[in-house]
């Protein structure tokens, strides 16, 4: 019964949502259906929640049949969910497909989840079974984030974790400066990504053993860079992306410079004064900021250079006072 009423529940969900989704006002849509009236579902529409109804109750998505018994997952065991669907990202379609060509449906069945992909591309429609642990994996470690527990990974092989820190730390540069967040996420994957790898060195050996690499995919990752599996490669890795990730953190949100550099703020301090130029009395109120600021601080010259302060009595500002004066400069040209 309690799978029964959970089932009915998400059926209910993805009703809402799918009217939401296609702007469905009708209360009446589905016994007085018209596609051609207001707030009414096309038949595209109706077919396709017709297909997230049936993958919801358990029915076959072509033929409405169900199955006789919903049996308990198995033959894929997943430490974690996040484990599970970078599995299914790293399992392209037989046809090539995967990626944005591919629609994922997933529902809870006992001990684990089951997930139902369709490639765009050609049409195939395959089935991922995953079984869970039955207490639910927490992400920790440095970065708040990982894959697993300790034991190494039954689905991702040693290289394909390594090709898929790659492939995270390559999308972070990506991002513009507004989504440093999103970067940082991706930045948190890599890293995770490269603890996985060093689950597989065996206690007594430094090395990742040849059987750690199992998969076609893994195969050739080894085959072209090989030399990045050792040891001492993925630890000066694993560092890069942790500085990266820590550099990140400390952006101004504008322009995505580091709030540590004094020069950044400089660069920034001066397009801000250029733009106020344009209109005396926001100039004036920009040059009366800065003449408070170096007195507040006792900066007592009036050349800023990428060094800092110079002149007779050099005082250099910390980052902190340099993005200060950035700050302030923002208010006046936004408040004039």
């Amino acid at each position: 019964m309690a799978e029964r009423e959970r089932r009915l529940r998400a059926a209910d969900r993805a009703r809402r949502a799918w009217q939401q989704r296609h702007g469905i006002t009708n209360p009446d849509w589905a016994e007085d259906h018209n596609s051609d009236g207001p707030g009414q579902p096309t038949t595209a529409q109706l077919a396709e929640l017709e297909l997230e109804l049936r993958l919801i109750s358990g029915q076959d998505p072509e033929t409405g049949r169900y199955a006789k018994s919903t049996p308990a997952p198995a033959g894929l065991p997943a430490r974690s969910v996040y484990e599970a669907n970078l599995h299914m990202d790293l399992t392209p379609c037989p046809c090539g497909g995967g990626g944005a060509g591919v629609q994922i449906t997933g529902v809870a069945v006992e001990g684990g989840s089951r997930y139902t992909r369709v490639c765009r591309a050609c049409g195939t429609t395959e089935e991922f079974v995953y079984r869970l642990p039955s207490v639910p994996y927490e992400p920790a470690g440095p970065v708040g984030f990982g894959y697993g527990g300790a034991q190494p990974s039954q689905l991702i092989d040693a290289a394909q974790w390594l090709w898929a820190a790659d492939h995270f730390a390559r999308a972070a540069r990506d991002f513009p400066p507004e989504e440093r967040e999103e970067a940082r996420g991706m930045l948190r994957s890599a890293v995770a990504a490269l603890d996985e790898v060093v689950k597989f060195v065996p206690p007594d050996d430094s090395r990742i053993p040849d059987a750690a690499v199992w998969t076609p995919m893994g195969r050739a990752v080894r085959e072209s860079m090989g030399a990045r599996l050792e040891p001492d490669r993925l630890a000066a890795a694993r560092e890069a992306y942790l500085s990266a990730l820590a550099d990140l953190a400390d952006r101004d949100e504008a322009t995505g410079r580091s709030l540590g550099d004094p020069s950044a703020a400089l660069t920034t301090f001066h397009e801000i004064e250029a733009g106020a130029r344009a209109d005396q009395r926001r100039a004036g109120a920009v040059e009366r900021a800065l003449a408070s600021w170096a007195r507040r601080h006792s900066i007592d010259d009036g050349d800023w250079t990428e060094d800092g302060w110079t002149g007779q009595d050099r005082r250099r500002p910390t980052p902190e006072q340099a993005w200060e004066i950035v700050r302030e400069t923002r208010e006046i040209v936004r408040g004039a």
